[in-house]
Parts: structure tokens; sequence; C-alpha cells
């Protein structure tokens, strides 16, 4: 009866052994799960972060281009004005000259 005792209570202490290492493989795959869906919406969010920063970074690039053209047009323009401005100068100046050479000669 004593080792039918021991038998049986080996059986129990066994049964219990395997029901407790079946619910920590459950848990372990439970929290494993719970990390890979963490890890999984974490990288989403970093992605998306990083698509945003890019974004902005191609836009901003875009309007510096932009300013960068209209400002080298404006240059170009103002280049411009300021040779006809020496043009006229120096008509003016030779003109001067001409009226200084007239009024000299009166």
């Amino acid at each position: 009866e004593r080792s039918q005792r021991l038998s049986t209570i080996s059986a129990e202490y066994t049964s219990q052994e395997v029901r407790l290492q079946e619910s920590v493989e459950s848990g372990l795959g439970s929290c494993q799960r719970e990390a890979d869906q963490r890890i999984a919406a974490d990288s989403r969010r970093g992605r998306e972060e990083v698509a945003a920063v890019q974004e902005e970074e191609a836009t901003a690039a875009a309007s510096w281009r932009a300013q960068r053209l209209a400002l080298e047009e404006q240059t170009t323009d103002v280049r411009g004005k300021l040779g006809t401005w020496e043009m006229e100068g120096a008509r003016l100046d030779k003109d001067r000259r001409w009226l200084d050479a007239q009024l000299a000669s009166v």
C-alpha cells in the first residue's frame, strides 16, 4: 500500500509538473507574441516618422531650389538694368562733355 501511495503521489507530481511546464510555455509564448507585436508597431511608427521627415526635407529642398531660382532671375534682371544704366550714364557723360565743349567755344 505504501508503494502504491508513493506511485500515486509520484504520478500526481509528474502530472502537476507537466501542467506547470505547459502553463509556463504558454505564458512565454504569449509574452513573445506580445513583444513581437510591440516591436512591429514600434517599427511601423519609426518608418512612418522617417517617411514624414524625408517628405519634409524634400519639400524644404524644393522650396529652397525655387527661392534660389527666383533670386538668380532677380540677379540677372538687376545686372541687365545696371548694364542699361551704365550705358545711359556713359551716353549722358558724352553728352555733357559735348555740351561743355559747346559752351566753352561760345
